[in-house]
């Protein structure tokens, strides 16, 4: 028997459902046990309605355990009565988290079918905000405007990045500020719908591009390249990374991989 908290993991066992209450926290509305024959979905009585009603745990599998906001955690009796596991640190629960995770990886046509949605819906948005980009907008009014279009599609942002100028050569990960827009701007977002994360990055120039910037475009758009073509089922994460590593001495930077992380597996996390 499992014991499940992480919102990440209660969006995958349930097809997509919302959980999330606070966006910075883990843990939302529901917990949930998974049994052999039924899944206990533990909650209070602030939550039971809407969650019912509105996140489709109406079925026949889904038994509600509802306790008043002002009771004790019910948790702590269903640990004695069963022997559990699950996704989180918590006394008496052996966790595994990894193991959890592992089930994960491998989508279902139902999920890869909202995955591409997700992704063919967040590309549009994230371009309609680039091609009106101008010249003298500050990084945080492109970081608003490209909030309220993600929320205006049900699309929730975990991360927005704005860089611009000579702030995206000296930072890896520029969170943006009051700077005003001169010629070049990096847009960086990590958005979730459902439970499934989507990751992007884009550029604007403003005027003729440089030829050093085409150069590293080129490069980069090989290195991309390098890491998707070899990323296919049954191949090792090892291996995806060392062709990578390759390509990167191919196009001429041998050292660059160094100073950021290459990504790694999203999903229902990132």
């Amino acid at each position: 028997w499992n014991y499940l908290a992480k919102n990440s993991n209660i969006s995958w066992l349930t097809g997509g459902m919302e959980n999330r209450i606070v966006f910075v926290s883990e843990e939302g509305a529901v917990k949930l046990i998974v049994l052999k024959d039924k899944i206990l979905v533990l909650t209070n009585n602030i939550e039971a309605e809407r969650v019912i009603k509105e996140e489709g745990l109406d079925k026949e599998d889904f038994q509600f355990i509802v306790n008043q906001w002002y009771e004790r955690d019910l948790l702590d009796g269903l640990i004695k009565k069963y022997r559990l596991g699950g996704d989180c640190y918590f006394p008496e629960v052996n966790n595994l988290q990894e193991e959890i995770k592992q089930l994960r990886f491998s989508l279902l046509p139902e999920e890869i079918k909202r995955y591409r949605i997700l992704g063919k819906e967040t590309s549009k948005i994230v371009s309609k905000i680039c091609k009106n980009i101008r010249p003298g907008e500050t990084e945080n009014e492109i970081r608003a405007r490209l909030a309220q279009y993600l929320w205006s599609k049900n699309i929730n942002p975990h991360l927005i990045l704005i860089g611009s100028d000579e702030r995206i050569f000296a930072y890896r990960h520029p969170i943006p500020k009051d700077k005003k827009i001169r010629k070049y701007v990096m847009v960086v977002v990590c958005v979730e719908r459902d439970g499934l994360i989507v990751n992007m990055t884009r550029f604007v120039h403003f005027g003729l591009l440089p030829q050093e910037l085409k150069e590293k475009l080129y490069a980069v758009a090989k290195v991309d390249a390098s890491f998707i073509i070899n990323t296919r089922p049954g191949k090792k994460v090892a291996d995806i990374f060392i062709e990578g590593i390759r390509t990167y001495g191919e196009v001429g930077y041998p050292d660059e991989w160094k100073f950021h992380h290459q990504g790694g597996a999203v999903g229902y996390e990132t």
